[in-house]
């Protein structure tokens, strides 16, 4: 008798935060490109209708699938579903807009029960700036939904690690976020480098390919170091 190997599911990403301007988009450009460079089948769904920088980014790619679904109605969130249960190998990264995270509070454990029923694993990345409310947000975030995989991401766009001082003063929610997945810093990337991805709707790997060489190597960079930050998350 011969052996089947079981495929491999597909993770579920979902790129939030309940700021705009935080850093979600990016975030999500950079899984999509990293789970890429592993080879792994992707699919970006789009949740963000009035800031769809990611979706804009990668609708060209003929290796990336890319899926508006509004996340702003209930609709959207069976939707979401359906297209995860019709492409199990598939990893879905989900970038969601900052109105729609009231809805996530009433849909998320749909979602979760969902995917259990799926056999399909969830990790949620937050993107952060310095702000007390950043704090407050991913502090409430973590509370309501203890058993889901966090990576709390302070985007350092916004200023060194240590200038985050009201979430770096908040040791429990640290310790607790570190046992859950962890905390991250989200390296800067070159501005006219960020222009290229929403000015020219360029992904990272065409910057990658057909950029001049300081596009190329600060993509790269850049790359490398996300790649650190989230290591454990990529390959999981």
């Amino acid at each position: 008798m011969t052996n089947k190997k079981r495929a491999r599911s597909g993770v579920v990403h979902y790129s939030g935060g309940r700021k705009g301007g935080g850093g979600k988009s990016l975030v999500s450009i950079a899984l999509v490109a990293l789970l890429r460079q592993e080879g792994r089948q992707v699919i970006l769904v789009e949740g963000d209708a009035a800031n769809s920088e990611a979706y804009m980014a990668y609708c060209g790619s003929s290796d990336v699938r890319c899926e508006p679904i509004l996340l702003d109605r209930q609709e959207g969130w069976l939707e979401l579903v359906d297209l995860i249960e019709a492409n199990a190998e598939y990893d879905i990264v989900i970038n969601t807009g900052a109105r729609q995270e009231e809805e996530v509070d009433t849909t998320l454990p749909f979602l979760v029960e969902c995917l259990n029923s799926l056999e399909r694993t969830i990790q949620v990345y937050w993107a952060m700036n310095r702000q007390q409310d950043s704090l407050n947000q991913i502090g409430a975030f973590a509370d309501r939904w203890p058993d889901v995989p966090l990576y709390a991401i302070r985007n350092l766009y916004f200023g060194e690690p240590d200038d985050f001082k009201p979430f770096n003063g908040d040791q429990a929610l640290i310790t607790d976020l570190r046992k859950r997945g962890a905390v991250v810093d989200l390296a800067v990337l070159a501005k006219r480098v960020v222009d290229r991805i929403y000015n020219e709707r360029q992904p990272p790997h065409v910057i990658i390919e057909e950029g001049v060489v300081a596009d190329r190597i600060e993509m790269q960079r850049w790359l490398k170091r996300v790649r650190e930050a989230l290591g454990d998350a990529i390959s999981a």
